[in-house]
Formats: C-alpha cells, structure tokens, sequence
C-alpha cells in the first residue's frame, strides 16, 4: 500500500522582547510551508502499520524589527521521517504517527547574540530539528 500525501503549515510567532524594547516594536516570525511525503503500508489488513518519509520546505519571514534581534528571513528545508498506524473499519478511520523533521539549511536563528556593531553575515546560526506526533480521526463517505 503506497500513499502520496501533500500538506501545508503556516504560523506566526511573536518574540518576547523584554529588556530589548528599544530594538524591536512587536517583532514576529511568519512561516509559510509546504511538504510531500510518501507512506509504505506494511500489511493490507484493518490495522496498518506504515513507514512515512518525504520533503518539506519552509519559508520564513521576519517582521517588526526582529531582524535587530538576529533573526534573518530564511529558506529552510526539512525531511520528515517517521511511522505510523492506520484502523480502519467500515466508514471510521484514525492515524495515529510520529515523525522525527531532520531540518538542513536552517539560518533563522542566531545561536547567540550578535555583539554589538557585528554584522548579521558573521553571526553563528543555530541547526535544529523537531519531533511531530498526530492522531487524525475521521470518517468515509
């Protein structure tokens, strides 16, 4: 059993900003993105375990003064991994899965903060990576 799935994800984060007032007016982040995934059923049976991998990119925007706090606008890619179980029975259906985003070409964030008169194209950005679980719950019709 092969599945394609196609998704898109967006947010905005605000930053906290205390102590750094006079740099920033309500800065935030804006990420726009999108990813392709491909599952592998293992059984054709009501109860399916499945492997899941794929490509995600994401987009950010940085807004309101947050590029004086070190954050830069960004491209950043990631590939989800991860495996999941699918039920089936009649028209009831749930998904329940876990995915490890190994992120790459992640610049967003500074790992520390620029010192001071330090050009932003000399700061050390930081990698990083995050863990997903979800249970989907539906039906068909």
């Amino acid at each position: 059993m092969l599945g394609i799935e196609l998704g898109y994800t967006g947010a905005i984060n605000k930053l906290d900003r205390r102590g750094l007032e006079d740099l920033a007016r309500n800065p935030d982040i804006v990420r726009n993105g999108g990813q392709a995934v491909a599952t592998i059923g293992l059984t054709a049976s009501p109860v399916q375990p499945y492997l899941l991998g794929g490509l995600g990119m994401n987009w950010y925007n940085v807004r309101r003064g947050a590029e004086a706090l070190g954050y830069r606008d960004d491209t950043a890619g990631a590939v989800p991994l991860g495996a999941g179980l699918r039920f089936y029975t009649g028209s009831f259906t749930a998904d329940l899965r876990a995915n490890y985003n190994l992120l790459f070409n992640q610049e967003l964030v500074p790992t520390l903060p620029p010192a001071e008169n330090q050009p932003l194209t000399e700061v050390t950005f930081a990698g990083g990576s995050s863990y997903n679980a979800t249970l989907n719950v539906g039906a068909t019709f």
